[in-house]
């Protein structure tokens, strides 16, 4: 993670948007789908680093023809790319604390 944050200020000037910890805990405690969510990322990670995932590089050249433009970016590249087009609206996401914690989301 302090990877991803180095390279998003390095590229935007501005530090990684984030929530408190004690919120997030919050959530992931009262919602079963995004502790599922997290289990199942915390495993296919676990797999990738281990190597135990023979095709992955197939899957990877996969991806990166499906591109558009046929390049995947660098996190650095994208949030330096995308940086400067303005505010989103309220809502644009249709996320809310409160579906989180309720599970409805």
């Amino acid at each position: 993670m302090r990877q991803q944050e180095v390279a998003y200020k390095e590229a935007t000037g501005q530090s990684l948007t984030s929530i408190p910890t004690f919120i997030a805990r919050g959530i992931i405690a009262l919602n079963p789908q995004i502790r599922a969510l997290i289990s199942h990322m915390e495993k296919m990670h676990s797999v990738v680093v281990d190597g135990k995932d023979p095709g992955l590089g197939e899957r990877i050249g996969l991806s990166r023809r499906a591109c558009v433009g046929g390049e995947m970016l660098t996190l650095k590249a994208w949030a330096g790319r995308n940086q400067g087009q303005g505010k989103r609206d309220q809502g644009w996401n249709q996320v809310s604390i409160w579906k989180l914690l309720t599970g409805k989301q």
